[in-house]
């Protein structure tokens, strides 16, 4: 259903955009520094425990902004991003393990050009999950698909510069609102995960 509307409202600004002839393209390519935010529920007694650490993975793909006025715009993006980082393995042996979530992943953010160069760009992201895998250190792979939920609704704000041949940078910060563990919520002691990424990117805009 968040696919569907999301396509929907980005054929609707396209068309507009094309119509008022104030839309760019661009690529997008850059890191990403990922973890994993874990909580106990309400009901459970139990602390909160270490939540394990990052990983670094990646992430690119293409960019639309639809600008409104000199000050004012809308970028849409679709991004292929890795996700995930070290957790707990509760299920088994308690040691850290490494999740590795991949999502192809929709921000629409609001920009807001404090001057010609520099942006401020805030808005939500909707995330849908692609493949999901743990690692544990002697680097045996299992497929924990299942057991996260398919996607994951966030926000994202940043810092965004560019220069006048079109390359620019950002920096941005994203926290997933969602838990995405696929558990029994009505177990009495369980946890949960939201997704947490900061990123840097380069790019070009045409």
């Amino acid at each position: 259903m968040m696919k569907k509307i999301f396509l929907l409202v980005a054929l609707v600004a396209i068309q507009f955009s094309y119509s008022q002839g104030n839309m760019r393209f661009g690529v997008k390519l850059g890191g990403n520094l990922s973890s994993i935010i874990e909580t106990a529920s309400s009901k459970s007694s139990l602390n909160k425990r270490d939540n394990g650490g990052s990983k670094v993975g990646f992430h690119g793909g293409i960019t639309f902004e639809f600008l409104f006025s000199e000050r004012i715009s809308v970028q849409v993006e679709a991004l292929y991003s890795t996700k995930g980082g070290k957790v707990i393995d509760s299920k088994y042996t308690k040691s850290k393990v490494v999740e590795n979530l991949n999502y192809m992943s929709f921000p629409i953010l609001g920009k807001y050009y404090a001057t010609p160069n520099l942006s401020i760009e805030l808005g939500p992201e909707i995330s849908l999950l692609s493949s999901a895998t743990s690692e544990d250190d002697k680097g045996i792979e299992v497929n924990i698909l299942k057991e996260r939920v398919k996607h994951d609704f966030g926000l994202v704000g940043g810092l965004a510069y560019e220069f006048y041949n079109g390359v620019f940078v950002q920096g941005r910060y994203s926290l997933g609102l969602l838990d995405i563990t696929n558990t029994n919520k009505n177990s009495i002691a369980w946890y949960r995960h939201k997704n947490s990424v900061v990123q840097v990117s380069v790019g070009f805009i045409f």
